[in-house]
């Protein structure tokens, strides 16, 4: 499950609104904003994709995000 409150930040830091980040990730703003409120799951590529588009790049914060 997907710690939502943390991807938001994540999110913030990266200057990502939802609807940019659906832009980003070539899928729909509903879409994105099921898989970001945890309301639909998403799947390891789409995990990875969007430790992409943020710049994750500590681990310890991709395991706090993705494995909450």
């Amino acid at each position: 499950m997907i710690n939502v409150k943390k991807l938001k930040a994540a999110m913030v830091r990266a200057g990502y609104t939802q609807p940019l980040l659906a832009s980003a990730m070539n899928l729909s703003i509903n879409t994105i904003n099921a898989k970001v409120n945890g309301r639909a799951k998403m799947t390891t590529d789409e995990a990875q994709e969007l430790i992409d588009v943020l710049s994750i790049k500590d681990d310890a914060e991709k395991i706090e995000i993705f494995l909450a």
